[in-house]
């Protein structure tokens, strides 16, 4: 195998496909060939290799990244900038899915207090006590004290979850108290 790819190389090809090319290479092969395409192959490089390290190594100007939804997209840098996209791509659609739950629930909370009011009677009208009306008046003040309060403890949450993939499970406890 090693003289197969090194009469290859010796040709000097504009275009290289390696199918994971460090199966059947011991290491000192290995980094021959790493430091061969990184410093001086000068054309295409097409790798396919379950060998992380040899993809970063050599794989530096940009990679073809498979999306989960069938999607090839190229994207500049190694598999780690790869990796990086696909982190932000799931925490984006993990803050967008949580954004339109808040506002079901938001809808569904406001449809319910509407209906509440709808279903009152109003034959009666009912008269607060002085204590009762000062507390009417700053009861909207109050759960939007609350509401803030609840969304900055969530947010905290949140970034204890995704600053530690969730492995941190007595900082998650603790918030979660």
């Amino acid at each position: 195998r090693r003289l197969q790819l090194l009469a290859v190389l010796a040709r000097a090809p504009n275009v290289l496909i390696l199918d994971e090319p460090t199966n059947d290479l011991d290491l000192p092969t290995i980094g021959a060939l790493e430091q061969f395409l990184h410093e001086s192959f000068g054309g295409v490089l097409l790798c396919v290799s379950h060998d992380r390290a040899f993809v970063e190594r050599t794989c530096t100007d940009g990679v073809l990244a498979f999306m989960g939804d069938g999607r090839v997209v190229p994207m500049e840098g190694g598999y780690s900038a790869y990796l990086d996209a696909l982190k932000e791509a799931e925490g984006a659609a993990r803050r967008e899915a949580e954004a339109d739950r808040r506002a079901k629930a938001d809808a569904a909370a406001a449809a319910v207090a509407s209906a509440a009011i709808a279903d009152r009677p109003t034959a009666k009208a009912v008269k607060l006590s002085f204590k009762e009306s000062r507390e009417w008046e700053t009861i909207e003040a109050d759960v939007n004290a609350l509401r803030a309060e609840l969304a900055a403890a969530e947010r905290a949450f949140a970034k204890a979850c995704a600053g530690t993939d969730g492995t941190d499970h007595v900082l998650v406890a603790e918030l979660s108290a």
